[in-house]
């Protein structure tokens, strides 16, 4: 299956406004399933009554005190009934130890918990991703490398409904290199897992394997694609549920497929994978010659399995030093019921900002779509937002910060349309963490700022919602502490 041709009809312009390059967006009368473009002007408004306030941050591991010693937040993952659990990276520099804390922080003005789950001398930890099951189960898979074998695992650990955590597993032991490693829970109680082989001189191998319902017995893993073909940028996707499960990836190159962009969908009744969709691959109603770049974009599932994503498209890649390319378009399209939408343009011949890296993405309970990113422009890089509303089919987008800033991080929160965006900035002192609140459409005029946070590097910063309000973490400049404050 593929995605439709993009009409040639569409008219794009871009017009300058507050030293910035924004966007006007023009449409012709022919669309794409109804979907209609909203005020695209980089709107903010004062939102009325009483703004949120993040509380004191508070320390949620001990101070590092000069012992050669550094945190790295790993993964974090939320669940309403449990608050947010953090799994942290603690590293000895001399010998390079590493101990992983499971760190609990359960809401507001509630005692935080920690707890070592993995003491690995000689060690380095890459890739880790933690599911909350129904039952209250917590875990955590992780990618080990033993420095002094060079033999890579990945493991996993679990906490039991009465608070006792296992021993480390091992699930996988390869002699190759382990990346990309994902985890999610389906509606069945499964576990799906993910993860790319990183053979020398070929490209990625992507490997899928399953944990069904209460069963202490993981499949063995299996390659997602033949082998004929070359594939990268391994995404797994599920809604917060679990009724929807995808994978995504890249295709390079293979003798019977469109190189480009794909999603294949998991059955969680039977575990296995329906046929892929190409979503974007090298026809030029794109671009002029344009072929979608490698990397797999930000895409967000709806509770009705709905996948709504962005992608980039320019010049054949790589393009330029670092990959640097001067004319690229912002593309987003949508899949409903197995279908894939037409394409739509957000922005039209901009620089590319690695934004691969450099976006946040969540659904609301409604079904909206908000992703966060750094655009560059002729003069400077701006903050923008791009959300998807269904009851509409209408796409806005909106500034969110005229500064030079870093990659916003967003959230909605609870159960509304309203979201958080936590975002640093670089200062003469450091990193600092700013936010801003949206009310639904438009983002609020002025900072809510956090107070006394110093941040190690302008990445060490992250924010989730757990139903009952929303929570920042961040690594702090000496990697000495972990910190964490929720909005209130």
């Amino acid at each position: 299956m593929t995605c439709p041709i993009i009409s040639s009809r569409l008219v794009w312009n871009t017009a300058p406004l507050m030293s910035a390059m924004f966007l006007v967006l023009v449409q012709s009368p022919v669309q794409a399933r109804s979907m209609t473009w909203g005020d695209t002007r980089p709107a903010t408004s004062r939102l009325p009554g009483d703004t949120p306030e993040w509380s004191e941050p508070v320390a949620l591991l001990p101070e590092i005190d000069g012992d050669g010693r550094r945190y790295r937040v790993e993964t974090v993952v939320s669940a309403e009934e449990q608050g947010a659990w953090l799994f942290v990276v603690d590293k000895t520099l001399s010998d390079d130890h590493i101990v992983v804390w499971a760190v609990h922080a359960p809401g507001p003005g509630e005692q935080v918990a920690s707890f070592p789950v993995v003491d690995a001398p000689r060690s380095s930890v890459g890739d880790g991703s933690a599911v909350v099951m129904a039952d209250g189960r917590v875990l955590f898979a992780y990618t080990r490398l033993d420095l002094d074998t060079d033999e890579e695992t990945i493991e996993i650990v679990s906490r039991d409904p009465g608070g006792e955590w296992t021993h480390p597993t091992i699930l996988v032991r390869e002699r190759v290199g382990i990346q990309r490693l994902d985890m999610v829970r389906d509606d069945q109680g499964d576990l799906v897992l993910t993860f790319e082989r990183d053979v020398e001189g070929v490209y990625e191998i992507p490997m899928i394997m399953f944990l069904e319902g209460l069963s202490d017995t993981w499949t063995d893993p299996v390659r997602i694609t033949p082998e004929d073909q070359a594939t990268g940028y391994l995404s797994l996707l599920s809604n917060e549920d679990g009724s929807a499960v995808y994978l995504g990836y890249s295709l390079y190159s293979a003798p019977d497929a469109t190189p480009g962009m794909y999603l294949q969908r998991v059955d969680t009744l039977t575990l296995e994978l329906e046929p892929p969709i190409l979503i974007a691959g090298t026809a030029a109603a794109l671009k002029r010659g344009a072929l979608a770049s490698h990397y797999f974009f930000p895409a967000g599932v709806d509770a009705f399995g709905d996948v709504t994503m962005l992608f980039q498209a320019g010049p054949t890649w790589p393009c330029g030093f670092n990959y640097y390319c001067s004319e690229i378009d912002l593309w987003a399209v949508r899949i409903e019921d197995g279908e894939c939408s037409r394409p739509v343009r957000l922005i039209r011949d901009a620089p590319n900002a690695w934004f691969n890296d450099d976006y946040s993405v969540d659904v609301s309970a409604s079904g909206r779509v908000l992703f966060t990113f750094l655009q560059p422009f002729p003069s400077e890089t701006v903050a923008l937002s791009a959300q998807y509303r269904p009851d509409t089919g209408r796409w806005s987008l909106r500034m969110i910060n005229l500064d030079y800033g870093y990659p916003p991080r967003v959230v909605y929160r609870g159960e509304g349309d309203t979201a958080v965006a936590a975002m640093s900035t670089s200062e003469s002192d450091g990193f600092q963490i700013t936010s801003k609140l949206f009310d639904g459409n438009r983002w609020d005029t002025s900072f809510t700022s956090v107070p006394g946070n110093d941040l190690a590097y302008w990445n060490d910063y992250g924010v989730v919602d757990t139903g009952r309000s929303s929570f920042l973490w961040y690594v702090t400049s000496d990697y000495d502490r972990v910190m964490g404050s929720w909005l209130r």
